[in-house]
């Protein structure tokens, strides 16, 4: 590890071996005295020893939090120093993202509160009473371009692919600027995901606005079915049937209302099955809750069959199908796993995580091309989406075309400094094409950071670096 001065601000310097010694679970006051780039050297520099269970990080965290909050009452610029501390020493805590947001704010720095707030979204997508989707929508219309509140909805749907919360958070938006055809697809898309009776009373107010009476009265149909027997509204809600009604023609109404009500009820079966796969009942289970269940072979049978039943209910229905990929990718069967993600690709053109899943799919498959195809449109829908640039740059590297890795792979270490996969593909691409001094520089950085499952024996890397220097 390089030894480097670590230099406070009343001028003591003291050498980054030596600092780590003195670090014990009791180390606030000395960490207080840095700055936030200090702080993230030396805790994560401490925390690739041995001894890095002795510092307690969710402590540390949630009293760096408690110091910000103090501060932002006099002085953001600290506040904004103390969250981001509490954000190195626990960067899955999503409180700090949200104070250090609403302390950019306060200065007027749009596009770092907006960066802060959605990335609180994506760490606690359900966000009770959708608090973080307003302070998102504020920030974004204050700061004079409402297109950054949809963006950043975007990044969170690609993040949490499976929660229903963003959905209704973009149509009450549209619902609002009386978008209505964009609000239908995006409560069509949350119902899809939860099986909720106001999600339902909300799309039949969207139809009612379009026109589709029949559609309008189904759903409202189906609010009530859905919900308790003593909700206050029945009775008006039964009335606004009633007056639906008095505008259709008796016969048609009877033949579409029953097509509608056998399609509803295909519907809603096709999603409790969908969701049966993944032991659920009220929403798809998180990323690693669902690696937990398709980790274990007993309930294969279980994911395949409550999946195939939803799709000969409703073969549109995309959730199943990405049950069924995420299912074979996990066994490793990648071309029945690409059939399934191109089927909801066929569904859903817009869908850019499905892209980005069948472009890592055939990443693994070593057809690069193919995969170069799928991860780039998977950047042009989401172009925050991370894990594609970081693929696409590994692709590109497989393939031998070393000068492409560096524009996607430039972009995950300005998200993710400490991303070893990026920094050895950079590495070994600056070698290739011959800048050996930058080529040592990333190996040396890759070094620094204590190495990660690319390389399993630093030792051969640092004698390779030596072999370069001396050529």
């Amino acid at each position: 590890m390089k030894d480097i001065p670590i230099t406070f601000d009343n001028g003591e310097s003291i050498p980054l071996s030596q600092l780590l010694e003195l670090i014990s679970g009791n180390s606030s006051e000395m960490f207080d005295k840095m700055t936030p780039d200090q702080f993230r050297i030396v805790f994560t520099s401490f925390c690739s020893t041995p001894r890095a269970g002795k510092i307690d990080n969710e402590s540390l965290a949630k009293y760096f939090l408690a110091k910000g909050t103090k501060e932002q009452e006099k002085d953001e610029k600290r506040a904004i120093d103390d969250f981001t501390k509490a954000i190195i020493a626990n960067p899955r805590f999503d409180v700090p993202w949200l104070f250090r947001a609403r302390s950019y704010w306060s200065l007027k720095k749009y596009d770092a509160a907006i960066n802060d707030i959605v990335e609180y979204l994506c760490l606690l997508p359900d966000d009770p009473q959708g608090f973080g989707y307003r302070v998102l929508y504020s920030i974004s219309l204050e700061s004079g371009d409402i297109d950054k509140f949809f963006q950043g909805l975007s990044v969170v749907m690609k993040r949490n692919p499976e929660n229903v919360e963003p959905y209704l958070a973009r149509s009450e938006i549209e619902i609002q600027d009386e978008k209505w055809d964009e609000a239908l697809k995006s409560l069509t898309k949350a119902i899809e995901l939860k099986l909720d009776a106001d999600l339902y009373y909300k799309r039949a107010f969207v139809y009612e606005n379009l026109g589709m009476l029949y559609a309008a009265i189904s759903d409202c149909q189906m609010y009530l079915e859905l919900s308790d027997s003593s909700i206050e509204n029945r009775a008006e809600v039964e009335n606004i049937i009633i007056e639906i009604q008095k505008e259709l023609d008796p016969q048609e109404m009877m033949v579409e209302g029953k097509v509608l009500a056998e399609d509803q009820r295909k519907y809603r079966m096709a999603g409790e099955h969908a969701l049966n796969a993944i032991e659920s009942k009220d929403g798809p289970k998180s990323a690693s809750e669902f690696l937990r269940i398709i980790s274990d072979p007993s309930k294969h049978e279980k994911v395949i069959n409550e999946s195939q039943l939803a799709i000969n209910l409703v073969p549109t229905l995309t959730l199943p199908y990405k049950n069924l990929f995420h299912l074979y990718a996990h066994k490793k069967d990648w071309e029945k796993a690409i059939d399934y993600i191109s089927t909801v690709i066929l569904i859903d053109h817009s869908d850019g995580s499905a892209y980005g899943d069948r472009g890592a799919a055939y990443y693994s498959l070593n057809k690069y091309d193919e995969a170069i195809q799928d991860l780039q449109f998977a950047i042009r829908l989401d172009p925050e989406n991370i894990l594609a640039y970081q693929n696409l740059g590994a692709a590109y590297w497989r393939k031998g075309n070393y000068k492409e890795v560096f524009a996607p792979i430039n972009k995950v270490l300005e998200q993710n400094p400490y991303n070893t996969l990026a920094i050895i593909c950079r590495a070994n691409s600056y070698e290739n094409l011959g800048d050996i001094k930058s080529a040592i520089a990333d190996y040396q950085k890759y070094i620094d950071l204590g190495g990660g499952p690319e390389i399993q024996d630093l030792n051969v890397l640092k004698e390779h670096i030596k072999t370069l220097a001396n050529s």
